[in-house]
This record gives structure tokens, sequence and C-alpha cells, in this order.
């Protein structure tokens, strides 16, 4: 075995990004079977991630802007249902990790990580019942903003209006 592959095989090798979820609520994919298809569409599946020894996963929560501002926290909560749905339908190979230590443990027997991130503070809709609503359902991280502003964050790829955050985003 090569030294690089032997410090893969004992390590804890995270994916820190992927759109997924987006891709099962739109095609009805099922993340347990090997996905065929279109060779330029995203084809991150469970038997994939078990063949490259990737341990864990940061699964996307991303909600496009057409969805803003009304609809947008309902296209988050269908994403999130389909990330639920792999835990439901494949529990014996992976499990609900928030936190380095639930990797580890998971790890430990066998399982698949599946962190669950929310891209962009869109999916909120400026409330935060709903950012800890995310939290309960799994949620363990929110990344700010994703390509414009909101009403309390700036974006490096849009215009300021609050010189980063505003008293709601603090």
């Amino acid at each position: 075995m090569s030294a690089g592959a032997d410090i893969h095989a004992n390590s804890l090798v995270f994916a820190a990004h992927t759109d997924t979820l987006q891709r099962l609520v739109m095609d009805s994919v099922d993340f347990g079977v090997r996905s065929t298809g279109d060779p330029l569409v995203e084809r991150a599946d469970l038997p994939r991630y078990v063949e490259g020894g990737v341990d864990a996963q940061i699964f996307a929560v991303w909600v496009d802007t057409i969805y803003v501002p009304h609809h947008a926290a309902r296209r988050a909560l269908q994403q999130i249902d389909a990330f639920h749905h792999i835990l439901e339908e494949c529990p014996d190979r992976v499990g609900l990790a928030r936190t380095g230590q639930d990797v580890r443990h998971l790890a430990a027997a066998g399982r698949f990580s599946m962190l669950l991130s929310i891209e962009g503070g869109d999916a909120i809709q400026n409330d935060l019942g709903i950012l800890r609503s995310f939290h309960r359902l799994g949620a363990c991280s929110m990344t700010l903003c994703h390509s414009r502003t909101t009403d309390w964050v700036d974006s490096s790829t849009d215009a300021p209006r609050w010189n980063g955050l505003n008293d709601f985003g603090r």
C-alpha cells in the first residue's frame, strides 16, 4: 500500500459539500443505489462514498433565489425531508452526525456520517424560529449568505448594504 493510501485508510475522510439533496428533490434519485444517467450530473451516492473510503459528507440545503422571500423555508424543508428519508431508508449504513464525535462513533460502527448544513440565510426567511427548527431537524451549521445580500448580511458577490452584518445578523 502506498503512503497516501495508508494515510487515507487510517483517517476519517470528510467530503465538505454536496448539492445531492437538491437532486433528490428534483429527480427522485435513490441515494442508496449507484447513480446512472447523464455523466455531467453530480453522481454522489452511498455506494461511491463507500468505495472511495469517505466516512462523512456535509449535505448542503441550498435554496434557489426563485423561492425567496416567501417559499425559501418550504424549499429547504423539502431537502431536509429528503435527507431524513435517506436516514430512514438506510439506517444500518448511515447516521445523522452533528459533531466530530458523532462521526467517530458512526465510523467505528461501520456507518456513513451525514451532516446537514443550510447554505445561505435566505432559507430562514429572517425568522430565528425557523433557524432553531432547522437545528432540531439536524442542521449543525449555516452559511450566512450564498450569492446575494440578504436583509441582514452582505454577500461578497453583491452590493453591500450593511457593511457586513446588521443588528439582526449579529
